[in-house]
């Protein structure tokens, strides 16, 4: 799956990446909002998903040698926790990262959860990645109902 997944990395449009087919694997470890280990359900090969199009607070990182964590960041990794661990996904691989993870849009009982991550203000679209721009629309309806909460 590897070795066809590069080739990905050197197609320029995404419709011929989305060609590529499912693969049914269970969620074992939430990395955090928008990553997370599986395993392939015909394989057992044990894989490392970053959700594509999206990015999450990050549970830590460093910043002048120290590790931090950004606000949220705790509260987006049990979100998507609460969405997909210890459950059966469908992962539609579009690429492979410089990381070696398997960036991916990801489904679950037909739902769009890189979207209902975004829905839920747990994320937000990855402007310089983003191919779904309904995902922009998804991030304004998440702002919005975070403004009328404050009210």
């Amino acid at each position: 799956v590897k070795s066809f997944l590069l080739l990905a990395l050197l197609v320029p449009t995404v419709d011929a990446v989305a060609c590529y087919p499912a693969i049914k694997a269970t969620v074992t470890e939430i990395v955090d909002g928008d990553t997370f280990n599986a395993v392939d359900k015909n394989t057992g090969e044990v894989m490392t998903i970053r959700m594509a199009e999206i990015d999450s607070p990050e549970e830590s990182y460093k910043h002048k040698g120290q590790g931090i964590y950004q606000d949220y960041a705790l509260e987006s990794k049990q979100a998507l926790s609460d969405l997909v661990f210890g459950k059966t996904v469908s992962i539609t691989p579009l690429a492979i990262d410089v990381q070696g993870r398997y960036l991916s849009k990801v489904y679950f009982n037909g739902v769009d959860i890189n979207k209902k991550m975004v829905l839920t203000g747990s994320a937000w679209a990855y402007e310089p990645y983003v191919f779904d721009k309904s995902l922009f629309d998804a991030q304004a309806k998440a702002k919005s109902i975070a403004k009328r909460k404050k009210k």
